[in-house]
């Protein structure tokens, strides 16, 4: 067998045992947008996140507020939102 058949048998049994959906194409949505956050920046996104809720903020206008606090786009900021909520921490 030459390298590139073992190559292909290779990619072929790690498609087979990881890829277990398969797809005739992939969308990436959000591709432009950035998901990752430090850790001391969710803590202080979840410490502002409920003091803004205290004054009786609206969501829309704390996402907004943490957007721009954290340079960040306003749909990055709506998911750790959405996430952080989801585990009971804001």
């Amino acid at each position: 067998m030459n390298g590139l058949a073992s190559e292909a048998k290779a990619v072929a049994g790690i498609e087979n045992r990881y890829m277990t959906t398969s797809r005739n194409g992939v969308y990436v949505a959000c591709e432009e947008l950035d998901f990752v956050w430090d850790i001391q920046d969710v803590r202080e996104f979840d410490r502002k996140w409920r003091e803004m809720r205290k004054q009786g903020m609206t969501t829309l206008e704390i996402t907004k507020e943490l957007a721009e606090y954290f340079g960040r786009d306003q749909d990055e900021v709506a998911i750790l939102a959405m996430d952080r909520a989801r585990r009971g921490r804001i």
